[in-house]
């Protein structure tokens, strides 16, 4: 009988322990999920910022000639690929798989800006033609 109670306590022992052991797994599972998306849409912003960056200076730098701006960019953000898009006066940061992302404004450079590059280039050129502003790889 002594024996059947020790082993009824161990039984109930290890069914907390992985009780807890699974809360908390899950738990940090949840938060790594969120801090997830956080990121991903940090990130999102500021790439955002770095075409509207190198759109502003290709607009300027256009005034005196032609001219194209370089610019490297991470394969991935979140561990995702991703695409950005250049259309009327909209830069839009999206995920390559899901399509979901941010649009964001740029100043009203008085040209048609229009282009799409996936991140697989790892660069951008942003060119200054006539009468656009266009995104290339």
């Amino acid at each position: 009988m002594k024996g059947d109670f020790r082993i009824i306590n161990e039984i109930l022992l290890f069914g907390i322990t992985a009780m807890v052991v699974f809360s908390v797994a899950a738990l940090v599972s949840y938060s790594t999920a969120a801090l997830k998306a956080q990121t991903q849409r940090e990130q999102y912003f500021l790439m955002s910022d770095l075409a509207s960056v190198a759109l502003t200076k290709a607009y300027m730098c256009g005034k005196i000639t032609d001219c194209s701006v370089l610019v490297m960019i991470p394969e991935r953000l979140s561990e995702d690929r991703y695409t950005l898009s250049l259309e009327n006066g909209k830069i839009q940061v999206s995920n390559f798989e899901t399509g979901l992302g941010l649009e964001a404004n740029t100043i009203d450079y008085q040209k048609n800006t229009v282009g799409f590059v996936t991140s697989n280039g790892r660069y951008f050129v942003i060119e200054n033609r006539d009468d656009s502003l266009v995104l290339t790889r």
